[in-house]
């Protein structure tokens, strides 16, 4: 009897010790679908605040559904359309397989990604960062995405960059420090991480580490970031990088870009398709569209796929 009292009080002071860690390491990421459901947050931010945004499916989304053909999970698909997409890639596989060239892979991404043109997410996306920077709110975009040259893109972060343009936004005047590499962390494709004019390329790092070794990199501290992702895993990498330097921090899983299942015209990507393997040159569904209008049907769908 003594013994299980003895043990019982034991563990209700290990539960009294333990229970502020756990409150303060509680997650508070909030799953959203909407920028409008983090207005009210958004509101109190001030100077001393830093607002970071990925970049694709939170600021921007792609016109030409190929470049989601290339990366997005199969689920993310419309059924109607998912056994395409997978076949789809199986035929790019046996493609860059028959080709005597290591660079050919990301030559083709890459020239999928040159033409990709993108819009804003939401209707409100556009107008509720402005909002912010006419408030003197410090906005910076945080995207895996790599950096340098890659395929026929000479600069990761500039075509990033450039994809802020399309959609009117520009981040540069955020923080005067306006280009930098991060020479202690990992390269990718021979480049390391890096910041350019508003935009932070994590080249596949954690990007909370990124994000904390650029506060050190430009010398400053926010009073608190509040961090919009697609991904819940980016969301935790940024909570807890920034408990661990003591920085208040809001995250939102950011789920506007997944209400519907992606759909495909599948005789536009099969065009596009075709077209890269007769000519190595992409060209927009805008293009294909207005080819179409005046091409023989079975000629669009004319789909050669195989590597011979």
């Amino acid at each position: 009897m003594k013994f299980t009292n003895k043990f019982r009080l034991s563990y209700l002071l290990l539960a009294i010790v333990l229970l502020p860690a756990c409150s303060f390491f509680k997650s508070d990421i909030k799953e959203i679908d909407s920028l409008i459901q983090a207005q009210e947050e958004l509101k109190k931010a001030d100077q001393k605040t830093l607002v970071v945004f990925d970049m694709d499916d939170t600021l921007v989304a792609p016109i030409d559904k190929m470049f989601y053909v290339l990366y997005k999970n199969i689920e993310d698909f419309d059924p109607a359309d998912a056994d395409f997409a997978k076949q789809l890639r199986e035929d790019i596989k046996s493609v860059v397989a028959s080709k005597n060239d290591p660079d050919y892979s990301n030559k083709a991404t890459s020239a999928a990604f040159a033409i990709t043109r993108f819009a804003p997410i939401e209707p409100c996306t556009v107008s509720t960062i402005r909002d912010l920077q006419m408030r003197d709110v410090k906005v910076i975009a945080l995207t895996a995405s790599n950096t340098g040259k890659f395929g026929i893109i000479e600069s990761m972060q500039k075509w990033r960059k450039n994809n802020l343009k399309q959609i009117g936004l520009d981040f540069s005047g955020s923080f005067t420090l306006q280009e930098s590499d991060f020479d202690k962390f990992p390269t990718m494709h021979g480049f390391y991480p890096a910041f350019y004019m508003g935009i932070l390329c994590a080249a596949f790092s954690p990007k909370g580490k990124i994000l904390a070794a650029f506060f050190d990199k430009v010398g400053w501290q926010p009073d608190k970031v509040i961090f919009f992702d697609d991904s819940y895993d980016h969301c935790k990498s940024v909570e807890n990088e920034m408990k661990k330097i003591g920085i208040p921090v809001q995250c939102y899983w950011y789920k506007a870009a997944f209400k519907e299942k992606i759909k495909l015209n599948q005789s536009v990507i099969k065009y596009q398709f075709d077209h890269w393997i007769k000519h190595e040159k992409c060209v927009t569904e805008e293009e294909v569209l207005e080819k179409m209008g005046s091409t023989p049907a079975n000629e669009v769908n004319n789909y050669a796929v195989a590597a011979k």
